[in-house]
């Protein structure tokens, strides 16, 4: 799967996965640095309304409306992106034609255009408050293979077996059918439950803080961030396949950030791949950079 992104917290976070032509958030700078790339994407979804995720939505969608339909999903209980959407409509009424909105909550599924197995569920984070009582504004993003299986039951019959039970009893007697987790992205999140993530084969994670005392020290209790160490110990709980670090904080330089993933991986003993999206460097083939155990 070819990913290309780019995070700066603070400043500019999106990811665009080129096969399936979906944009995840809409940073600062994003059509600037994907130029005609930009063509591709046919579907973006939204983590939530803060500056540094959707900074270059209107840009985006002003140029990219020249090349068909786009689709924009957003939480539900967002009222900025209502307010962008009208906004939009009086901007350029040409582009904002070619432009869906669609809000969604926890659990909503969104398909892709062209895709018949293949579709993203949303997932509830944490990013505000917990006592704000509003409907979602803040949501993450599953991409899911759906497909049918051969029930356990029949593995390892003779295959002329099994079409005999297919033609007699119907494909639904024998098959069955079984989601994949492709790639979960949090946006940004406090802790969340391990389970939202059990066996994703790809997961994009915010770790904003490489360590908890950096993020006491911030003083920001209004909206919540996650910490390395309470990352790394996720993956390992939700049993997930690939990691990709993402939204840190420009505090800390490259070299402290490989040893401190390094270290914290084998203190939480996690041996699974583990890519990093270095702050402000545009990455043009995610899975293509080296996992910290390289050399």
């Amino acid at each position: 799967m070819k990913i290309i992104a780019y995070s700066s917290a603070m400043f500019s976070t999106w990811i665009f996965s080129d096969p399936y032509q979906v944009m995840f958030d809409a940073g600062d700078g994003v059509t600037a640095m994907l130029q005609h790339k930009i063509r591709r994407i046919r579907t973006i979804v939204m983590t939530h309304a803060h500056r540094d995720h959707l900074g270059g939505l209107l840009q985006l969608l002003n140029l990219r409306g020249g090349w068909g339909a786009l689709d924009v999903y957003y939480p539900e209980g967002s009222g900025a992106f209502i307010a962008l959407k009208e906004f939009t409509a009086r901007f350029d009424a040409l582009t904002a034609g070619t432009v869906g909105w669609h809000p969604v909550g926890i659990g909503s599924e969104i398909p892709l255009p062209g895709k018949r197995d293949v579709f993203l569920r949303t997932f509830p984070t944490r990013h505000y408050p917990e006592s704000d009582s509003r409907a979602v504004r803040t949501l993450g993003y599953h991409l899911i293979e759906r497909r049918m299986k051969l029930k356990e039951a029949f593995r390892g019959l003779p295959q002329e077996e099994i079409d005999a039970l297919r033609r007699r009893d119907g494909k639904d007697f024998v098959l069955e059918e079984v989601e994949s987790r492709l790639l979960s992205v949090t946006g940004d999140t406090g802790p969340l439950d391990a389970g939202i993530f059990q066996d994703s084969r790809l997961l994009f994670h915010e770790t904003t803080f490489l360590l908890p005392k950096d993020q006491a020290e911030t003083g920001e209790r209004a909206h919540e961030h996650s910490n390395l160490p309470h990352v790394l110990a996720l993956a390992r709980d939700a049993g997930v396949k690939s990691l990709v670090l993402y939204h840190i904080s420009t505090r800390y330089k490259p070299d402290e950030i490989r040893e401190a993933a390094r270290e914290t991986a084998a203190a939480v003993g996690l041996s699974i791949p583990i890519r990093i999206l270095m702050p402000g460097i545009l990455t043009w083939d995610m899975m293509a950079e080296p996992d910290i155990a390289s050399p």
